[in-house]
């Protein structure tokens, strides 16, 4: 069986003047949720421990140690919410409607307080458009459900291609919200 290789032509069109307002938003969702899992995720060599992973949905944090159990986070990009989970099985979210990033924040925070988690973050993005720390940052609100599921189907895509060099998983916690699929499996947190 041989695969097909996408070429540029076979992707749909994404002028970034069209979305870009949209991608920031989602890179700075995703480095909330990055800066969560490189606090709270035991170190793993060459920092594999930071990234977030695609799913077919959209993003997630992996199972996240806390305590004496763990936790995830997923930025659901088919139906446009945020879901908390948690090991006892806590299922919680919220409506990814073009909030401001400071209600992104706090309403997130929240949420993770009422399971019993408690964290700080460096909560201010890093490299980005925006220096807004993000419980003061009520400017970056556009969220374009439409764009962001096709910058997700165009990814996934892309992914299901056999590369045609050597690679490198691709980091999305600091970055870019596109980002590399590997799985880990959950652990618990050492004692704090």
């Amino acid at each position: 069986m041989t695969q097909q290789v996408l070429t540029q032509h076979d992707l749909p069109p994404m002028p970034l003047d069209q979305w870009e307002d949209s991608l920031l938003y989602w890179q700075l969702m995703s480095q909330i949720l990055g800066k969560i899992r490189l606090k709270l995720h035991p170190w793993i060599n060459h920092w594999w421990h930071v990234p977030l992973y695609i799913t077919p949905r959209g993003t997630t944090t992996g199972a996240i140690p806390y305590g004496d159990s763990n936790f995830d986070i997923e930025l659901d990009l088919t139906d446009h919410r945020l879901v908390l989970r948690t090991g006892d099985g806590k299922v919680m979210g919220f409506a990814l409607d073009g909030r401001p990033i400071a209600e992104f924040y706090n309403h997130l925070f929240d949420m993770l307080r009422s399971v019993g988690i408690d964290i700080e973050i460096l909560a201010r993005p890093y490299k980005c458009k925006s220096t807004e720390p993000f419980a003061a940052d009520r400017v970056h609100s556009t969220y374009d459900p439409e764009a962001i599921h096709r910058a997700l189907e165009t990814n996934l895509r892309q992914r299901t291609t056999p590369p045609t060099g050597s690679s490198t998983p691709s980091n999305s916690s600091s970055q870019h919200p596109m980002v590399h699929t590997r799985s880990t499996a959950p652990r618990h947190a050492p004692p704090r």
